[in-house]
């Protein structure tokens, strides 16, 4: 009964991004598309992504962080692995869990806040995960996280300088420049590890500085595959920091390694989820199909 049932569900999920994507003037068949099949997996994609590209609201700059990503999102990403909603103190984390969850993985979260409560709940679903924290902040940071992997007092960018806020007992103070650890210096020589399963980014402006290095082929010329990566944007400041969300997120949807799956910004910031569907290490392990 449980067999027919999921059965069931799959079938519903692909005819529904069957029906969306095919064109006006040419239905596609419903056994066309098979979440078992990659060649018709990527033709779904494949169409996603033309979705995205012509998309009204990621035209500009303004209209792009008003809420185009997350209305693109909305409108054109129909299909896909199951994701599910994981909550800290204040927010909630997507992901998407690996086909084994007994198998080994590599997780990195990029400013703790003081909250490793969703890292908490992955590790109970997904037990032979390590886990790796990185926050320039000591205090409750380091207590925290290491109840979970190892905590790293460090602050993160794309090179040796992080801009930044930093959450202290006293809360939040004034951006400022400080020290950093590149990213993919921090994944080779702390993490020790080519893949990263799954990446938490929340680093109080400096995303903005990183936003090159979380894209695939970036990281593919540095040697590393990124599969998961949640992210949250800061609310912009000006209209540079417009330009560059804007630049990002068209780069990551025109490279097509990552599907942008979600996209939330009611209270100013855009939290993000996309997944690498296209490295070998990153479908294995979270696909249907590999």
């Amino acid at each position: 009964m449980h067999q027919y049932f999921a059965v069931a569900v799959g079938f519903g999920i692909f005819l529904m991004a069957t029906l969306y994507f095919a064109p006006n003037s040419s239905i596609i068949s419903t056994k066309s598309i098979s979440i078992s099949d990659d060649t018709r997996w990527e033709a779904v994609i494949k169409k996603y992504r033309v979705c995205m590209q012509r998309h009204p609201k990621l035209r500009t700059p303004d209209s792009t962080w008003a809420d185009g990503s997350g209305q693109a999102v909305r409108d054109c990403y129909k299909f896909g692995p199951n994701i599910i909603s994981v909550e800290n103190q204040d927010e909630a984390k997507r992901l998407i869990l690996m086909n084994n969850p007994r198998e080994n993985c590599t997780f990195v979260t990029l400013g703790i806040g003081k909250d490793a409560m969703a890292e908490a709940k992955v590790k109970a679903m997904m037990p032979n995960c390590k886990f790796y924290g990185a926050d320039p902040v000591l205090e409750e940071n380091k207590a925290v996280y290491e109840n979970v992997g190892e905590y790293h007092q460090l602050a993160i960018s794309g090179n040796n300088v992080a801009d930044s806020s930093i959450l202290t007992k006293s809360g939040y103070q004034t951006r400022k420049k400080m020290p950093a650890m590149p990213m993919y210096q921090f994944f080779g020589e702390i993490v020790k590890s080519k893949t990263i399963d799954y990446l938490f980014v929340d680093i109080e402006y400096a995303e903005y500085d990183l936003f090159d290095y979380l894209q695939a082929g970036k990281a593919l010329e540095n040697g590393f595959t990124i599969c998961q990566i949640n992210l949250e944007a800061h609310i912009a400041q000006n209209i540079e920091q417009k330009v560059k969300y804007m630049e990002f997120i068209r780069k990551l949807v025109n490279e097509g390694h990552y599907a942008l799956a979600y996209d939330d910004n009611t209270i100013g910031h855009h939290r993000i989820f996309f997944y690498n569907h296209r490295a070998p290490a990153c479908r294995r392990k979270f696909m249907p199909f590999s």
